[in-house]
């Protein structure tokens, strides 16, 4: 059990809606090395640890990973909040409007469901740790930073905000 403070790690405030950017990041929420991704795989995974030590440690990123997977589905609601049909026309927002207007679904960029089947949990301490490593060292951070490069991003962290502006440069 865990004790949930009803904030955000670093609260979130994107000034401007961005269809095809929360196209983007929303893989980061629902694709198969997201952040719901990660958090299962990592609670799933605690209990075939052979030690306390290792289940606590897992447990801990796990619900990291539930902490990120809030911050991520946050910045997609406000990319998408208060879109107009003029912006969900242009922003190729349409097809995922159809099915889900703006609110947050787990999918990958593509819009597929998230599914369990790109995670695995196998019972074998050094199998379940080595795929963890897979998962997180896959390139999809460097490639949402290459898709990223027509967008002018800027992130300011202060002692409790987190500002995001996104600008087309194009």
């Amino acid at each position: 059990m865990w004790n949930y403070q009803k904030n955000l790690q670093y609260p979130i405030n994107i000034k401007n809606t961005n269809p095809k950017l929360a196209q983007i990041i929303i893989a980061q929420y629902g694709g198969p090395d997201g952040e719901l991704g990660a958090s299962l795989r990592y609670l799933s995974q605690r209990y075939s640890m052979p030690y306390p030590e290792l289940k606590a440690i897992l447990t801990d990123i796990g619900t990291e990973e539930l902490a990120h997977l809030e911050m991520v589905g946050t910045i997609v609601h406000q990319l998408t909040r208060n879109l107009t049909e003029e912006q969900i026309r242009e922003g190729g927002f349409a097809a995922y409007f159809v099915n889900h207007t703006t609110g947050v679904y787990p999918s990958d960029a593509n819009g597929s469901p998230f599914t369990a089947a790109a995670l695995q949990v196998k019972g074998d301490p050094i199998s379940d740790i080595h795929e963890d490593l897979a998962a997180d060292a896959t390139i999809a951070k460097e490639q949402l930073t290459k898709i990223m490069m027509g967008q002018a991003i800027s992130a300011t962290i202060t002692k409790r905000n987190m500002v995001l502006q996104c600008k087309s440069i194009n």
